[in-house]
């Protein structure tokens, strides 16, 4: 089963039905949905979870925002670390998981990213199967410049932003996308397969 941490909070949620769907096609695996912390906590302890993906979601880290929005991704993220389950941050949670390893965030020069964009990577297990640059679909407001410590970007944007991130080295796989492969076609069904593959 794959736990899906639900960071839409029931706004805008269009691209979370697609996500799970997305998901259970990648793995054939019962997708397993969590909107807070006792909700992740519940999930972990009573289900064989052997992945978890932080979705995306309506708001910016750089702005105010309620400590219950950063609960329950930290507490996946923890109970994940200690299980060593591969974990992969979507939009806003890859930008959850750049704040909590010390990346600096920024909002992006334009009020919010939106749209196709294409996007160069370098060849490794997450873009397995994908040609270089790809076209992915994009909508969020804050950015990465540079990749938090103890990670390696992977792809970046054509303004040098970072669209994905790898944890390097050890026994535990961390990799995060600030795009969302849930709504980029075949190319996000691929790299969702890739992530639960490992």
């Amino acid at each position: 089963m794959i736990l899906v941490v639900d960071n839409t909070n029931g706004e805008r949620a269009v691209m979370l039905p697609r996500l799970i769907a997305a998901v259970h096609k990648a793995t054939g695996d019962k997708v397993i949905v969590a909107n807070s912390a006792r909700g992740v906590r519940r999930a972990m302890t009573q289900f064989a979870i052997r992945g978890v993906v932080l979705s995306g979601g309506p708001v910016c880290l750089s702005a105010k925002t309620q400590i219950c929005e950063y609960n329950r991704n930290m507490l996946a993220y923890v109970l994940a670390c200690e299980r060593r389950l591969p974990v992969l941050g979507i939009c806003f949670g890859f930008q959850i998981i750049c704040a909590m390893q010390g990346a600096c965030l920024q909002r992006t020069e334009e009020d919010v990213v939106q749209g196709w964009h294409p996007i160069a990577f370098k060849s490794g297990v997450l873009f397995r199967g994908i040609k270089s640059p790809a076209q992915v679909y994009e909508y969020h407001g804050d950015c990465i410049r540079d990749p938090p410590p103890g990670f390696k970007a992977i792809a970046r944007s054509e303004c040098g932003g970072v669209e994905a991130i790898e944890r390097d080295g050890g026994e535990w796989v961390v990799f995060g996308v600030q795009f969302h492969p849930e709504g980029s076609g075949e190319i996000g069904g691929q790299i969702l397969h890739n992530f639960i593959q490992i």
